[in-house]
């Protein structure tokens, strides 16, 4: 009788912690840079099966840091806080680290989405200043034909004294800077990259460049 009862408890145990074990397993291949097969309780999709699991990992963890010591090490503080002074004055200081891309943006062009690879978004150009805005005149303006699919959040690429335009109407449309006149537009399959155009110079070898990256929406 003993025996039976035994074997029918292991039988038990094994159909349980099966079952456990297919509730925590997921298996993708969808998911980029991630194992195919996971075990996590997230994975779970029984809610009372996930609710027992939490509340073992949660009497599992309590375990831990009651008893186990390098888990109470974490909250022993040995920094000496008490011993520290009220104020701390910190002289101003002239030795800073020197920037490793151009500070300044020379805007006669803008090779890349916020100008250039420090991201300063800004021209140092000083014709246009805040006292004379005023002044300033609309010299010409372009009216992107089509549907509107979607937003521009790039900015436009500058060289070659014309203006890229990555446009909302899945084209990348060029246009003389000084006249705003069309010159040619590139159809694409997709939407415009909404940011990360780049513009690359013109080579005695090679001609210019533009890459630019499409994303899905």
């Amino acid at each position: 009788m003993k025996k039976k009862i035994f074997n029918f408890l292991l039988i038990f145990c094994l159909i349980f912690v099966s079952f456990i074990l297919y509730e925590v397993t997921n298996i993708s291949l969808k998911i980029v840079n991630r194992p195919m097969i996971s075990f996590e309780i997230s994975n779970v999709r029984n809610p009372q099966i996930k609710r027992m699991l939490r509340n073992l990992d949660n009497a599992y963890v309590s375990i831990l840091l009651k008893y186990h010591q390098k888990s109470k090490s974490y909250y022993i503080n040995k920094d000496d806080r008490d011993k520290l002074p009220d104020k701390l004055i910190i002289k101003k200081t002239n030795n800073y680290s020197k920037n490793l891309y151009p500070k300044n943006n020379n805007g006669e062009n803008w090779h890349r989405n916020y100008a250039n690879s420090a991201s300063n978004r800004f021209s140092s150009l000083k014709q246009i200043k805040k006292n004379n805005l005023n002044k300033l005149d609309l010299a010409w303006k372009y009216k992107i034909k089509g549907d509107v699919f979607n937003d521009i959040q790039s900015n436009v690429i500058v060289a070659e004294k014309k203006i890229f335009i990555p446009s909302y109407n899945k084209k990348i449309i060029t246009l003389n800077a000084e006249t705003g006149k069309f010159i040619w537009e590139l159809n694409l399959k997709d939407y415009a990259p909404r940011r990360g155009m780049v513009y690359s110079k013109e080579k005695a070898v090679n001609p210019q460049n533009y890459f630019f990256h499409l994303t899905k929406v």
